[in-house]
Protein backbone atom coordinates (compact mmCIF):
# COMPACT_ATOMS: atom_id res chain seq x y z
CA UNK A 1 0.00 0.00 0.00
CA UNK A 2 1.71 3.53 -0.98
CA UNK A 3 1.13 6.33 1.62
CA UNK A 4 4.17 8.72 1.00
CA UNK A 5 4.26 10.93 -2.17
CA UNK A 6 7.64 9.05 -2.77
CA UNK A 7 6.08 5.82 -3.07
CA UNK A 8 4.10 7.04 -5.26
CA UNK A 9 6.40 8.91 -7.43
CA UNK A 10 8.47 5.69 -7.65
CA UNK A 11 6.07 3.28 -8.62
CA UNK A 12 5.19 5.39 -11.26
CA UNK A 13 9.04 5.74 -12.44
CA UNK A 14 8.86 2.12 -14.23
CA UNK A 15 6.07 2.46 -16.48
CA UNK A 16 5.32 4.27 -19.30
CA UNK A 17 4.87 7.72 -19.37
CA UNK A 18 1.54 9.36 -19.76
CA UNK A 19 -0.51 12.18 -21.07
CA UNK A 20 -1.65 14.89 -18.94
CA UNK A 21 -3.64 17.74 -20.06
CA UNK A 22 -4.39 20.61 -17.57
CA UNK A 23 -6.97 23.26 -17.99
CA UNK A 24 -5.83 27.05 -17.79
CA UNK A 25 -2.38 26.15 -16.33
CA UNK A 26 -0.93 29.86 -16.19
CA UNK A 27 -0.32 30.16 -12.80
CA UNK A 28 3.26 29.59 -11.22
CA UNK A 29 2.00 26.77 -9.02
CA UNK A 30 0.52 24.67 -12.02
CA UNK A 31 3.47 25.29 -13.94
CA UNK A 32 6.39 24.16 -11.25
CA UNK A 33 3.62 20.78 -10.42
CA UNK A 34 3.70 20.19 -13.99
CA UNK A 35 7.52 20.51 -14.85
CA UNK A 36 8.65 18.32 -12.02
CA UNK A 37 6.54 15.34 -13.18
CA UNK A 38 8.17 16.07 -17.02
CA UNK A 39 11.54 16.29 -15.06
CA UNK A 40 10.77 12.79 -13.75
CA UNK A 41 9.93 11.71 -16.78
CA UNK A 42 6.43 10.50 -16.02
CA UNK A 43 4.51 12.44 -17.79
CA UNK A 44 4.40 14.47 -21.38
CA UNK A 45 2.13 17.77 -20.85
CA UNK A 46 0.13 19.92 -22.56
CA UNK A 47 -0.61 23.09 -21.04
CA UNK A 48 -4.11 24.66 -22.51
CA UNK A 49 -4.65 28.29 -21.66
CA UNK A 50 -3.24 31.67 -23.07
CA UNK A 51 0.42 30.51 -24.27
CA UNK A 52 1.47 34.07 -24.18
CA UNK A 53 1.08 34.09 -20.26
CA UNK A 54 2.08 30.48 -19.88
CA UNK A 55 5.60 31.20 -21.45
CA UNK A 56 5.96 34.54 -19.36
CA UNK A 57 5.75 32.35 -16.27
CA UNK A 58 7.80 29.47 -17.28
CA UNK A 59 10.45 32.47 -18.10
CA UNK A 60 9.97 33.46 -14.91
CA UNK A 61 10.65 30.41 -13.27
CA UNK A 62 13.27 29.28 -15.49
CA UNK A 63 11.65 26.51 -17.03
CA UNK A 64 11.89 26.07 -21.13
CA UNK A 65 8.25 26.40 -21.97
CA UNK A 66 9.31 23.97 -24.93
CA UNK A 67 8.81 20.80 -22.56
CA UNK A 68 4.63 21.51 -23.04
CA UNK A 69 2.83 21.73 -25.65
CA UNK A 70 0.94 24.89 -25.20
CA UNK A 71 -2.41 25.28 -26.81
CA UNK A 72 -4.50 28.21 -26.77
CA UNK A 73 -7.68 28.10 -24.78
CA UNK A 74 -9.04 31.34 -24.14
CA UNK A 75 -11.56 31.85 -20.42
CA UNK A 76 -11.29 29.00 -18.40
CA UNK A 77 -14.60 27.47 -19.15
CA UNK A 78 -13.02 27.43 -22.54
CA UNK A 79 -9.85 26.20 -21.23
CA UNK A 80 -11.47 22.99 -19.14
CA UNK A 81 -13.89 22.63 -21.90
CA UNK A 82 -11.02 22.31 -24.42
CA UNK A 83 -8.99 19.69 -22.15
CA UNK A 84 -11.56 17.67 -21.44
CA UNK A 85 -12.03 17.20 -25.34
CA UNK A 86 -8.55 16.82 -25.82
CA UNK A 87 -8.42 13.75 -23.20
CA UNK A 88 -11.24 12.27 -24.53
CA UNK A 89 -9.52 12.21 -28.04
CA UNK A 90 -12.43 14.54 -30.05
Amino acid sequence: MITKLEELITAVKGRPKKRIVVAYAQDAHTIEAVNAAVDMGIVDATLVGDPEEIQRVCMALEINPAKFTLVAGGSDVACVSLAVKMVNGR
